[in-house]
């Protein structure tokens, strides 16, 4: 029997498993924290069965002093868990008000600049946070409520689908022509 093609096929089944609950009956369920929880129990769980830290970041594929730094990154933020890291951006904004970028990667220093750049792009770009200034020194403050955000997007929403469902009478009419073009050309040839 070949072990990793077995851990391969209960991973995937697992994985199957989990999305169908977090999407069942059209819920959303945060995925957030389910990598960082399935990487501290697996190691807890090579320690109770007596396996090296060195040995257990080898069959991780990482050395020594990144295996240490996951497991402390992993565990140091209980109040993180379960939460995006675009999540734990807004309410950190929401919470202390107006805040520089160094302020907020200073915050977020256990996660990459250039993801928490990208969000506090994002969150500007949708209004969420509203920004002032420039560089490192740029201000960010809380924007409109979420709520309003999700009323927007639905507007959005049926704005994109009444766009596509005039897209789809053109195609319609588009396929029409076509028909009658070629069934006329078709007639004069005869």
């Amino acid at each position: 029997m070949d072990v990793e093609l077995l851990i391969q096929a209960i991973v995937r089944q697992t994985t199957v498993l989990v999305a169908r609950l977090a999407t069942d009956g059209g819920r959303r369920a945060s995925l957030a924290g389910i990598s960082d929880q399935v990487f501290v129990e697996m190691v807890l769980e090579l320690e109770r069965q007596g396996i090296s830290r060195k040995v257990s970041a080898d069959m991780f594929g990482i050395c020594l002093r990144t295996y240490m730094r996951q497991i402390r990154r992993k565990t140091e933020f209980p109040a993180r868990r379960g939460k995006s890291i675009w999540e734990q951006v807004l309410e950190f904004v929401a919470a202390q008000g107006p805040v520089t970028r160094s302020e907020v990667l200073f915050q977020f220093a256990d996660e990459s600049v250039r993801q928490v750049r990208a969000v506090l792009h994002d969150l500007s770009v949708n209004g969420l946070v509203l920004t002032s200034g420039a560089g490192d020194q740029t201000t960010y403050r809380p924007g409109r409520p979420r709520a309003a955000a999700n009323t927007n997007e639905a507007s959005r929403s049926h704005e994109l689908q009444a766009a596509l469902a005039n897209l789809d009478a053109t195609l319609n009419e588009l396929r029409a022509h076509v028909v009658r073009d070629l069934s006329e050309s078709s007639n004069q040839n005869c």
